[in-house]
């Protein structure tokens, strides 16, 4: 079944360590789907925390979530949402989960309020 949400690295992080919003996001992960490039994020925080890369991974995957393809019609659809978001602090990997969402034509999910207001095209639900 395809994904009826892209998670943001941040919303997943949240159901992880159980911070605020994470409650607003667990009911969503079986419809969710995350980029690989958002994926290398999440396992990236649980290294750089402490987690060896084999923990990490077994906690990525308790989400139980679709690992979704970083295609060059993503990196483009990122590209062309860069100069919009640029002064908002949105990174790369924020854009690659809008790209996500936008392609394919699903509401994105994050826990980062930063995303709010922005017209891309593309629903954003934010649940912090």
């Amino acid at each position: 079944m395809p994904a009826k949400y892209v998670l943001d690295a941040s919303a997943a992080l949240a159901v992880l360590f159980e911070e605020r919003g994470y409650r607003g996001v667990e009911p969503l992960l079986p419809d969710c789907g995350i980029s690989v490039v958002n994926m290398a994020e999440v396992l990236s925080r649980l290294v750089l925390l402490g987690a060896r890369v084999e923990q990490a991974m077994t906690a990525f995957q308790s989400l139980g979530v679709e690992v979704l393809p970083f295609e060059p019609q993503h990196a483009v659809q990122a590209a062309h949402m860069a100069r919009t978001t640029r002064g908002h602090g949105l990174s790369l990997g924020d854009r690659v989960c809008l790209a996500t969402a936008k392609i394919r034509n699903v509401p994105a999910i994050t826990v980062d309020r930063a995303w709010r207001g922005f017209r891309l095209g593309v629903q954003i639900r934010c649940v912090r």
